[in-house]
Parts: C-alpha cells; structure tokens; sequence
C-alpha cells in the first residue's frame, strides 16, 4: 500500500495503485474522496468496471466525450490481465456511448480484445471494417498488422508496416511492430534498425494528458 498525504496528485495515485490491485472496497473509500472532475469519473468508472458493473461504467466513461484525443477506454484496456475482464472489456465497448471522432479507437480496441482472446479471424474482420471507413486511420493499420502477423501473413503486414513507417517516421508504433515482425520471422539483423529507430522516438513521445501521465 502507497503511503497517503494531503496531496491530490498521491491520492490518485494510491487510488490507481489499489485498483491495480484488485483492492476495490479501499479504492471505493478513497475514490469518495476525490472532488470530482474528470480523474474523478475516470476512476470511478474503472472501479464499477472491476466490480462487473458494466452499464454503470460506460455511463462514467460516456460522460468523458471531451477527453480527446486519448478515450478512456484505451487506458482501461491497457491494465487489462485476464481472459475474463477482457470479455467484460468487450461488454464495456458494446455499452459505451462515443463521439464520432471516437469509432475508430474503439474499433481498434475491439479488434485487439478479439485478438488477445484468440479470436483471429473476428478481428481481422472488425479491423477491416474499420479501415473501410478511416483508410488512413495509423492504429487501425497498425492493429490489422498485428492481427496478421498472429494469423502468420507476414507479407502482408510487414507491407503495411513499411508503408507506416515511411509514412509516419516519428511514430513509435509502427516502428515497434515492424521490428517486432521482422524478429518474428528471424530477421534479426533487419529489426536492430527499427529498434534504434523506436529508441529515439521514444525520446521525442507527445505528453499525454494527466490521468496518462499518473498511469505510466
């Protein structure tokens, strides 16, 4: 257990680390305590969404239209370990109220759940889909990738992973992938460069917003 002070920035941090713990009944307490705002709503959302309260959840989450361009959704996602929260993640994506700008995240997260749950052909499917609608859309292309280099098309995606790279050459995570896919398929040699590549741009990363910044 972190130690509490006054401060708001270590009470939600004690929060965060309770939650990650599973410690739901301290995390509800310390949550009370919060004076609202949208680290309040963030976090109240992630606890209903550990306590299996779904549709309570997505209404906390819903309310968090104006956190762009980061949905709250992905940072939930990102803490995610096991099978059965993935599955409850799903719910949460059906339930979830989103703005326009929004579809395409939650696309990309829906196509990743399948995928983390074994489920390759379903997200290879939502993940075309989506890029039917947002051709350009860099996560998406990046998650098709992905699901392609799990279903063994590595021609495929390590053409789509150049392309990004090329076209996006500060951006770490189709640099990551592609080092990744090259590794996979032994091409050791060839991904030591897309990592030095990943290293410095890991340098140069955008500031998220302050809930990302108390996450990571």
């Amino acid at each position: 257990m972190l130690p509490l002070t006054s401060t708001p920035g270590n009470l939600e941090t004690t929060i965060i680390a309770h939650l990650r713990q599973n410690a739901l009944t301290e995390s509800s307490l310390l949550i009370e305590r919060l004076q609202g705002g949208e680290t309040h709503t963030f976090l109240k959302g992630w606890l209903l969404f550990l306590q299996g309260k779904v549709g309570e959840a997505a209404k906390e989450f819903s309310s968090l239209s104006a956190f762009t361009p980061l949905h709250p959704c992905i940072l939930i996602q990102q803490e995610i370990r096991t099978d059965l929260v993935e599955k409850r993640f799903l719910e949460l994506l059906d339930a979830v109220e989103i703005h326009e700008s929004h579809t395409p995240i939650l696309s990309e997260l829906r196509a990743l759940s399948l995928l983390q749950l074994g489920f390759l052909k379903d997200a290879e499917k939502v993940a075309r889909c989506a890029l039917r609608r947002c051709p350009n859309h860099l996560a998406l292309q990046n998650a098709l990738a992905t699901i392609l280099g799990e279903r063994g098309a590595f021609s495929e995606a390590l053409s789509i992973l150049e392309k990004l790279c090329d076209d996006y050459p500060d951006r770490w995570q189709p640099l990551n992938n592609l080092a990744c896919t090259l590794n996979d398929i032994g091409l050791m040699d060839k991904a030591i460069d897309p990592t030095a590549v990943l290293l410095c741009c890991h340098r140069r990363s955008l500031s998220f917003v302050s809930i990302t910044q108390l996450l990571f």
